[in-house]
């Protein structure tokens, strides 16, 4: 019932504000070079973690750039994320800051010690001298804050945006049709702002166990981000379930179509700081 009331109210909100006050296009990030290259050497270095592997390992960002990966387990997409509200699945994070140290700590993620990860910095002659030219000393919270950079560094728009910006030739029919739909079939209750979601919590029913309370995932850039919610493999079966769990409306197989037409235009570029 309270999901029915927000879809309403969503719809009341477009019918009454320019969608640019619900949706509104990735702003350009004007990140600092320097924190920002040292934040992307730490990210990718597998030394300062003592099984050998980087953040890297769990979000991908080389070859085709997606942020996350599925293996060992399906990890939230790094790319755009610092526009999110919240910054874990039971929204009780609202730092990014605060959600790199819990991962690096966390025994099922990266599983390190500051002392340590400290200590293997200290070895690298490269880094002493950069963290003494950007920060004047080495400690956790500068190598936090150099990655934290580095995340914001990842902001980039796509075609969407430019659609947002008034380029209306950027998008065929089918696309706008897609758009269309996602507004009017209430997908846009939970998926709104910049990052279209990672802003609010929602009410996910779950068949033969406890319902929960999960952050609507950012769907930047999740065409590429597979699996989904429940570990679906794909957005049409995802399509499925939500019409069913999660916002209770009618959805035809074309209508559905035509919505994964317009998340597919929600790929990003790849940001310049990747591409040197």
């Amino acid at each position: 019932m309270i999901l029915k009331i927000f879809r309403v109210l969503s719809i009341f909100v477009l019918c009454t504000a320019s969608f640019s006050e619900v949706i509104s296009p990735i702003e350009p990030y004007d990140y600092n070079e320097n924190k920002a290259n040292l934040g992307k050497s730490l990210f990718f270095d597998t030394r300062l973690n003592k099984n050998n592997f980087s953040c890297q390992r769990c979000h991908n960002l080389s070859q085709e750039v997606t942020g996350t990966t599925k293996n060992p387990f399906s990890s939230p997409s790094i790319l755009n994320s610092s526009m999110n509200y919240y910054f874990d699945k039971e929204g009780k994070r609202q730092s990014l800051k605060e959600q790199i140290k819990d991962m690096f700590l966390d025994v099922k993620a990266y599983n390190t010690k500051p002392s340590y990860f400290i200590a293997q910095i200290k070895k690298n002659p490269i880094y002493i001298k950069q963290f003494k030219e950007i920060y004047g000393n080495i400690n956790f919270e500068n190598a936090v804050d150099a990655i934290e950079e580095f995340i914001k560094a990842l902001r980039m728009p796509s075609r969407f945006d430019y659609y947002l910006q008034g380029h209306d030739d950027i998008f065929n029919e089918d696309e706008k049709e897609g758009y269309k739909l996602f507004i009017y079939k209430g997908c846009i209750t939970c998926h709104n702002g910049a990052n279209l979601g990672g802003g609010m919590l929602t009410y996910i029913k779950n068949a033969g166990s406890k319902n929960k309370m999960r952050t609507s995932p950012s769907l930047r850039n999740v065409a590429k981000t597979a699996p989904y919610i429940g570990n679906i493999t794909n957005l049409k079966d995802t399509l499925r379930f939500l019409k069913l769990s999660v916002i209770n409306v009618t959805l035809s197989e074309a209508e559905m179509d035509k919505i994964i037409i317009f998340l597919k235009t929600l790929d990003s570029e790849i940001p310049p700081i990747l591409q040197h």
